[in-house]
């Protein structure tokens, strides 16, 4: 059986990047402590979250929520156990803690990083305020089988992807 053992990081970010990234190097060693071989930290963990920046030429691609506390964090898991469960891959994702404020922008996260099997049952899972890791052991070989069993790539006819590999239906994009 080959087997692997996963990890997601999940910690709070400062303006401190040197900070930030002496947090990313314990936080992985203890996942490697722990028999980690793929450690997955989570997005831009070097900085604040500097997409949050309420910055003019990004006014034009926001929308107003109808409810101000409307809380995705449920919405974003269920996407992805989703994704996890119609490719009959696992997911790792790893999210941040806490609240960063970047000029006027200020943005809480929800942390809650899971880490689901190949059917999208979430088997590890970090509250939403704790800074540290998660881990889980995975069995490749049987996920192969389960992938395998249902013909997910079987039926698969990628020579006719062309048109979807467009922007517009026709020109190529260039690799």
């Amino acid at each position: 059986m080959k087997s692997i053992k996963v990890a997601a990081i999940q910690m709070a970010c400062t303006s401190d990047k040197t900070r930030n990234i002496e947090m990313a190097k314990t936080l992985v060693r203890e996942a490697a402590a722990q028999d980690a071989q793929i450690i997955l930290l989570q997005e831009l963990f070097e900085t604040l979250y500097f997409c949050q920046e309420e910055s003019p030429e990004h006014f034009g691609l926001a929308t107003e929520l109808p409810d101000p506390s409307y809380d995705s964090k449920d919405h974003w898991q269920t996407c992805m156990c989703g994704h996890s469960a119609a490719n009959l891959m696992p997911v790792v994702a790893a999210n941040r803690i806490r609240t960063e404020t970047v000029g006027p922008s200020k943005i809480t996260f929800y942390g809650s990083s899971f880490i689901t099997d190949n059917k999208g049952r979430i088997i590890a899972q970090a509250d939403r305020s704790t800074q540290g890791l998660i881990v889980a052991d995975m069995d490749l070989e049987r996920f192969a089988r389960d992938r395998e069993s249902w013909g997910l790539f079987r039926d698969r006819r990628p020579e006719l992807y062309g048109p979807i590999m467009t922007l517009d239906g026709i020109t190529r994009v260039p690799h």
